[in-house]
Order: structure tokens, then C-alpha cells, then sequence
């Protein structure tokens, strides 16, 4: 009478094994922020001459992403680099890059801030520099340029899904934007959010302008996880060991 050896039921324990691993895999939540990689881009929408590059800044990196949604960004992965003509020999650069940003759920909505650690330079011609701080876009409140040929303030506030907008004096052209987050409930997908944003030059007619800064954020599926790899290296094994068990012909 022949006996098969003990190793040889290895294999028939393997789909319990399998099974029980997937079952862990389905049933745990995670109870803390969970990485997810990004791709970002942050764009101005203004109604008149572009004093602010439209396209001002993109970049990507990884987010850590709570269970409700909320999620924090590191700083320095967003980088601003924009340029742009605005006519009568006036033309704009911005440099810089962000800070670290916070967002979460709240009042019925999605927002949160990210500063933006960089500045937007004015070139008069070859007669007059000046710059102004782009902090305000994604936070809040004002600044002056530094320093003031020409007394140029930028507002701004926080981002935000939902409407925002200022609301300019009568007969200023302006744009409002609307902020929407399209992700899925494990954060997978895009979320898009605005902030209002002011330029007034005083003393000036015309150049004022009133518009919204839009944050926008493609989450991407996560990669395989630790545990997913090991079940399908345990799939493989159930597989080969039923192919070495059947008796050859």
C-alpha cells in the first residue's frame, strides 16, 4: 500500500487559506489615511486681460486620504510656472510652488486650504518692475505689491466646492465658478474646487478684474496591495499543486 507523503495535502489546505485571507481583505476598513496618487492642476479664469497666467500651476504626488474623504497634501508638489502677454508692453510671470494644504468635509460641502508659496512679477515695458505674493489664491485675505509702483492689490480665499465669487462693484466685469467633487466613496476619481480671486489697480480704469482660481484633482486607483499580491502568489500555488496531484495517464 503506497502512502502520500504529508506535504502532498499542503495544497488542498491552500483554498481555505486563500479564502480566509480575501475574507480579511473585504471585512477590514481602514481605520486611518490611506495614499492615494494625484495629478493636479490649478487654473485662472479671468473676464478681461490675463494679469494672471491662466494656466498657473500643476503638478502631482500623493495624498493621504481619510476614511471621510478628506485628505492633506505635501508641500512643494504643485509647480508654478506661467507666463503670459497682456498687451501695451505689459507682460506677467509667476514662479513658486505650494504649501502644505488640508481639506475636508464641512458645511454641506468640500474645501479647505492651499497656499500658494510663490509670486507673480510685472514688467512694465523696460521702465517698471513690480511683484505681488500669490498667497491669498486658496486662503484668503489680501496683498499689496512689493514694491509699489503701481498699487496693485490681489484677494483671495479658500477653495471650495459648491459656488463661489466676489461680487465687484456695479458695472465690473466679473466670473464666478462652481467647484464639484465627482470621486467615489473610496476617493478615486476627480475632485475639482474654486477660489475667488481679486485684482484691483487703483488709480486705473479698466484693469480691475474679478474671476476664480479652480484647483482641480484626478485621484488614481491604488496599487495592489500587500495582501492582494500574497493571494494571488497563494492562487498560483493551489494551481501548481492540483497540476503535480493528478495521476499521469
Amino acid at each position: 500500500m503506497s502512502h502520500r507523503p504529508h506535504c502532498a495535502r499542503f495544497p488542498t489546505a491552500l483554498p481555505f487559506l486563500l479564502v480566509s485571507l480575501l475574507g480579511a481583505m473585504v471585512l477590514a476598513s481602514p481605520a486611518a489615511a490611506a495614499p492615494l496618487r494625484f495629478v493636479a492642476t490649478l487654473s485662472v479664469e479671468l473676464p478681461g486681460p490675463p494679469l494672471i497666467p491662466a494656466d498657473l500651476a500643476s503638478g502631482s504626488g500623493t495624498a493621504d486620504v481619510a476614511p471621510d474623504g478628506g485628505f492633506t497634501i505635501p508641500a512643494g508638489v504643485l509647480r508654478v510656472d506661467g507666463a503670459t502677454t497682456v498687451g501695451q508692453g505689459l507682460t506677467v510671470q509667476a514662479d513658486g510652488s505650494n504649501g502644505a494644504g488640508v481639506f475636508a468635509p464641512g458645511g454641506g460641502g468640500f474645501g479647505g486650504a492651499l497656499p500658494l508659496d510663490g509670486r507673480l512679477h510685472y514688467q512694465f515695458a523696460t521702465l517698471l518692475t513690480t511683484s505681488i505674493p500669490l498667497l491669498p489664491i486658496g486662503v484668503g485675505g489680501s496683498v499689496s505689491a512689493d514694491p509699489i509702483p503701481l498699487p496693485i492689490v490681489l484677494s483671495g480665499g479658500p477653495w471650495k466646492t459648491g459656488f463661489t465669487g466676489f461680487t465687484p462693484p456695479s458695472g465690473t466685469p466679473f466670473l464666478s465658478g462652481t467647484g464639484v467633487d465627482g470621486r467615489t466613496p473610496l476617493g478615486v476619481g476627480t475632485l475639482s474646487m474654486v477660489s475667488p480671486i481679486a485684482i484691483v489697480v487703483t488709480g486705473t480704469t479698466g484693469l480691475d478684474q474679478f474671476g476664480v482660481a479652480r484647483l482641480t484633482l484626478v485621484f488614481r486607483a491604488p496599487e495592489p496591495t500587500a495582501a492582494l499580491l500574497v493571494a494571488t502568489g497563494l492562487l498560483a500555488l493551489v494551481a501548481a499543486g492540483r497540476l503535480r496531484s493528478r495521476p499521469k495517464s
